[in-house]
């Protein structure tokens, strides 16, 4: 009888340690999956696109599903699939700050204003700029809204 209920004891302890367990894999599998969707929808995106106003080149586009706004500052050439590497990435700077508005707002940059920006490769020396559809990436910043105290 006593070997019988130490038994039972036993089981409902694993068993509740197996729930604990399930749902803390539950909570942060959920926890992970929310955060890399919500991340990928609310960063800034660049496409090669053809813009109507640009009927003779395509323009690199600049949009956002949700989040923002964003203002982008240099633009740099992808040097592999993990990303830029700013150490040895080209890298060229905007004239002016680009703001890029919401989700409705499209911002785009010519392939043409892509050619006449100064790029620059890790050394400091000027380099050629990308073709129209190579991989670029913008290096930007989101707003963040802050009000003054009277």
């Amino acid at each position: 009888m006593n070997n019988d209920l130490s038994q039972r004891r036993l089981i409902l302890w694993n068993r509740f340690w197996l729930v604990l367990v399930a749902l803390y894999a539950l909570v942060g599998g959920y926890s992970y999956l929310e955060h890399r969707i919500l991340s990928d929808v609310s960063r800034l995106q660049l496409r090669w696109n053809d813009v109507e106003a640009i009927k003779s080149e395509r323009a690199l586009t600049f949009s956002t599903n949700q989040g923002g706004p964003f203002i982008v500052t240099h633009l740099a050439t992808q040097t592999g699939n993990s990303g830029v590497d700013t150490a040895i990435a080209a890298i060229a700077e905007l004239p002016h700050p680009l703001f890029v508005r919401g989700p409705k707002g499209l911002t785009y940059i010519s392939g043409h204003e892509l050619a006449g920006l100064k790029w620059m490769d890790a050394g400091g020396r000027k380099v050629a700029a990308p073709k129209p559809g190579a991989s670029i990436q913008a290096l930007y910043y989101e707003t963040q809204k802050v009000t003054a105290d009277k």
